[in-house]
């Protein structure tokens, strides 16, 4: 049942997906005048497409063999870390936020106001180019939310992507960090944050996501996103432990760890 209702709810997103796309080309027919704003919009459709479609592909196929595999196998031009892939996650995640297209009612949560809107956004444009996370914090806690991040020692777990683990372990974190800072923004300022953290023992890794919500939302639980953390959680042979108290919510990824030699 949960099944069927995640994959209704997939059909039910990517036609109003398609739609941002549909529309904006149809009204670009009866333009006499160019304008890249709207093929700019139609393509950020297209490629919300591609991420849901690639990440539910995914989630479906593979291993915790083929995750230990790229644990331990990888070249120096497809390998990553762990601390890169959260970084950029949270750079993928912040960005959105200034995505008035798709993500409107969390923008105006985050950005009240045209002019603050446009002072950020300017910022963000340059402070989302480092590599950083002291020169991102600041902006953050600024504008968004206070920041509390503890996941320097993921720097020491590469992982390579010659079975998709790199791109896997992405895309699993993109969306955990993502729904934080959407959900965070209807706190009201005094009370928002987020809290990443990544803690490892010789036996286990885990990185929990922990953010505050409004107890008064409908949030949903058996949407796309949902599907897709616990579908890759799956994958490295877990759950996702997810708590929700006193306004706070949390989701902790615990697995094996798969850099352990055997």
């Amino acid at each position: 049942m949960n099944q069927d209702k995640a994959i209704a709810d997939m059909s039910h997103s990517i036609r109003n997906l398609l739609r941002t796309i549909i529309d904006p080309l149809e009204n670009l027919k009866q333009e006499k005048v160019f304008k890249p704003v709207v093929v700019e919009n139609a393509l950020r459709g297209a490629n919300l497409i591609q991420e849901i479609v690639n990440a539910m592909n995914l989630s479906s196929r593979g291993s915790f063999e083929d995750f230990r595999y790229d644990a331990h196998n990888h070249a120096d031009k497809e390998k990553t870390n762990l601390h890169s892939i959260l970084l950029e996650s949270l750079i993928y995640s912040v960005g959105n936020m200034f995505d008035g297209k798709h993500f409107s009612k969390f923008v105006k949560r985050y950005f009240p106001s045209k002019s603050l809107f446009k002072e950020a956004k300017s910022e963000w444009t340059q402070v989302s180019q480092s590599v950083s996370l002291q020169e991102i914090v600041p902006f953050l806690e600024k504008y968004c939310f206070d920041a509390d991040f503890f996941f320097d020692n993921a720097a020491n777990y590469m992982i390579g992507d010659n079975r998709d683990s790199a791109l896997k372990f992405l895309i699993l974190l993109q969306e955990l960090i993502l729904n934080a800072v959407k959900y965070a923004a209807f706190a009201n300022r005094e009370n928002r944050f987020l809290h990443i953290s990544f803690t490892d023992t010789p036996e286990q890794i885990s990185i929990k996501v922990t953010n505050p919500y409004d107890e008064r939302l409908n949030i949903k639980t058996s949407g796309i996103g949902h599907v897709i953390v616990r579908n890759f959680s799956k994958l490295l042979d877990t759950e996702p432990v997810i708590n929700r108290k006193n306004g706070v919510y949390s989701v902790e990824i615990r697995f094996a760890n798969l850099w352990k030699e055997e």
